[in-house]
């Protein structure tokens, strides 16, 4: 139920109510005109006026709009024919108020003065025109009692529409409220969940690298001891790359969490050759990809400017976006390539890395640029924090670049590629 509807109820039932009262009063008065002496004449008219009263009660009851004006205006003409004299043309009986009064609780409310009008007007040709209704005095108190009961109605119907209006008011700001609440509950939700997903993962990764530190340490120690220097090169490059990984990944925790409380990330911003870049990363991370058939192309642009950004920043984009593809490419179980293109865009330079990997479903595609959200692998080991492509796109977004995912779909590859400001021999 509105805040509209118990008014009208209220209303409603009033009006109904003051029309059965006035049936009852009419049937009242056309019994004591049979019992009483000398006003059996009027006993027709009072039963007339009770049925009639009754049934328009009843209308009224049952929705139709006419019944309270027919009532008021039948009531007024009823009254001005049965006053007998004196009060015709010598007195002014208080009942002439009656059908203004009915009126003014059945019907709209000018219909109040309507029939205040018609009971005088009566009243009037009854007497000729002459008596007491054409006395100033007489005119000036019905009229004045007349304006009063209207503008009582009025002023209570206009405080009452001022009332369901700040009723409605305060539900539908009850309604934004509860909205907002039930909104802000479901996010703090998500991210909770979040936050846990985040926790078990970065507990995860931790496990994993440490229990493959302590492993290969062991083995390099067997290795040494044993006299055998390439194992001992051979895991000695292990673990230092192993050992890089876990550096870079609590050096992204730290920068998450300044994300997190809105602080900014620092910037060194200087000349970088992303080629350059991108081959010695090339490079670095050739051993974990030429086990698994996958190989690295870097194809050389000559035309392509440098860059003006954070080197560190860049580079850890850069290293990010090719560890991402060598385990896409893995997932996929038949090798394949890895490439790194460059090209202009206006006054930036692309890097493009594409891969010959699983690719990414359509519904991950949508959900990756997320926080801590990443795509699941098919034959992948781990899902992974979802830390690197987070971090990767706030360092080229405050770096003043953009980071975007594309695939065609599973078992199609994907290419990430991000831009940044070409250097044109100007800082900044």
């Amino acid at each position: 139920m509105t805040a509209v509807a118990p008014a009208r109820w209220v209303r409603d039932h009033v009006a109904c109510t003051a029309l059965a009262l006035t049936a009852i009063s009419a049937g009242v008065g056309s019994v004591v005109s049979v019992l009483a002496p000398g006003t059996r004449p009027f006993a027709l008219p009072a039963l007339s006026a009770t049925v009639f009263l009754t049934l328009m009660s009843w209308a009224l009851w049952k929705g139709w709009r006419y019944a309270g004006p027919l009532a008021a205006i039948s009531l007024a003409a009823l009254i001005g024919w049965l006053l007998p004299e004196p009060f015709v043309s010598t007195y002014v009986p208080a009942v002439v108020v009656l059908p203004m009064l009915v009126a003014l609780l059945v019907a709209p409310p000018l219909w109040s003065a309507g029939a205040g009008a018609v009971t005088m007007i009566i009243l009037l040709a009854r007497a000729g025109f002459t008596g007491i209704y054409t006395e100033p005095v007489t005119i000036i108190v019905m009229g004045t009692i007349n304006a009063t009961v209207v503008l009582s109605r009025l002023l209570v119907e206009q405080l009452l529409q001022e009332s369901q209006a700040l009723n409605r008011t305060l539900e539908l700001r009850v309604n934004e409220r509860t909205a907002a609440l039930a909104a802000q509950t479901a996010r703090a939700r998500r991210l909770l969940e979040a936050k846990k997903e985040l926790y078990s993962a970065v507990a995860h990764d931790m496990r994993q690298d440490l229990a493959l530190i302590s492993g290969l340490a062991e083995l390099l120690v067997a290795a040494a001891h044993d006299g055998d220097a390439a194992e001992v090169e051979h895991l000695e490059t292990r673990l230092m790359r192993t050992i890089r990984r876990q550096a870079s990944f609590t050096t992204d925790l730290y920068d998450v969490s300044m994300l997190a409380e809105g602080q900014p990330l620092p910037l060194r911003p200087s000349v970088v050759s992303l080629e350059t870049v991108a081959a010695a990363l090339a490079d670095e991370l050739l051993p974990e990809a030429e086990p698994y058939g996958i190989t690295f192309i870097v194809e050389p642009n000559t035309e392509v400017p440098s860059v003006w950004c954070d080197p560190q920043r860049a580079e850890r984009v850069l290293r990010n976006l090719l560890g991402n593809a060598i385990k896409a490419v893995k997932a996929a179980g038949h090798g394949g390539n890895v490439t790194v293109r460059f090209s202009t865009e206006g006054g930036m330079v692309r890097c493009e890395v594409a891969d010959t990997g699983i690719g990414i479903a359509p519904e991950d595609l949508q959900r990756i640029g997320h926080r801590f959200v990443r795509a699941r692998l098919p034959n992948a080991s781990g899902d992974g924090t979802g830390l690197g492509l987070t971090l990767s796109a706030q360092f080229v977004a405050i770096m003043g670049g953009t980071l975007t995912i594309a695939s065609l779909g599973i078992g199609l590859g994907a290419t990430a590629y991000f831009t940044l400001p070409a250097y044109y021999g100007q800082e900044g």
